[in-house]
C-alpha cells in the first residue's frame, strides 16, 4: 500500500462530496503535502460524521439559533477533540517517517479547520475544552484499563483499513458496519460516552 497515494484520493474523493455543500472559498485546496492530505482527510471524516448524527460543528456557545439546535455539547466537543487527536497519531503512524514535531500543531489546526461556522478564540470555556482535549489522547494511550486498549486497538485497525480501502469498505468490514463513516461515529460516540 501507498500510504500518500490512498491517502490523497480518499481526500479528492471526499471533497467532490463536500464541494457540492459548501461554498467555493471553503473548498479544500489541492496539496502534495502528506501532512496536510492527512489534516485534510481528518476533517472531511469528521464533518461527514457529524452529519451522519445531524450534528454540526459548532458549540452551544454560538449565537445562530438554528446553528444552537444541532450545536455539541462541551462532551461532544471534548470527545471530538480526543477522536481527531487519536485519529491524526494513527494516520501519521502509517508513514515511513514520521515528523514528531507536527503533532499538537497539526491537531490545533484540524479542530480550526472543523469550526468554520464560529470563532473559537472568543470563548475561555471552549478554549479551556480543546486544550483539555488535546492532552486526553497520551493519557487514554497509557492507560491500563483493558477495555480501553480494546477500544483504541480496533480504532487503530478501522483508520488503517480506511487508508489501506482508499476509504471504500471492504466485504469484510461491512460486516460489522455499513460505511467507514458509521464506524468512525462509533468511536467517536465511544470517545464521547466517557465525558458526559
Amino acid at each position: 500500500m501507498t500510504v500518500e497515494k490512498n491517502i490523497l484520493e480518499i481526500v479528492r474523493e471526499n471533497s467532490k462530496i463536500l464541494d457540492k455543500n459548501f461554498p467555493a472559498e471553503l473548498k479544500t485546496p489541492d496539496t502534495t503535502n502528506i501532512y496536510d492530505n492527512i489534516n485534510n482527510m481528518i476533517v472531511m471524516v469528521s464533518i461527514q460524521m457529524l452529519s451522519d448524527i445531524d450534528l454540526l460543528p459548532v458549540t452551544k456557545r454560538v449565537q445562530n439559533k438554528i446553528f444552537k439546535e444541532k450545536a455539541l455539547s462541551d462532551s461532544q466537543l471534548l470527545g471530538l477533540i480526543v477522536f481527531v487527536g487519536i485519529f491524526h497519531i494513527y494516520a501519521v503512524q502509517n508513514l515511513d517517517e514520521i515528523d514528531k514535531s507536527r503533532f499538537s500543531d497539526d491537531n490545533i489546526a484540524i479542530i480550526n479547520a472543523l469550526f468554520v461556522l464560529e470563532d473559537l478564540t472568543k470563548d475561555k470555556e471552549t478554549i479551556e475544552i480543546i486544550s483539555h482535549g488535546t492532552k486526553q489522547p497520551g493519557k487514554m494511550f497509557a492507560h491500563e484499563d483493558k477495555n480501553l486498549k480494546k477500544i483504541l486497538d480496533t480504532f487503530r485497525t478501522i483508520v488503517d483499513h480506511y487508508i489501506k480501502d482508499k476509504g471504500k469498505p471492504s466485504s469484510k468490514l461491512k460486516k460489522t458496519f455499513p460505511t467507514y463513516v458509521k464506524a468512525f461515529r462509533f468511536y467517536y460516540e465511544t470517545i464521547t460516552s466517557m465525558y458526559e
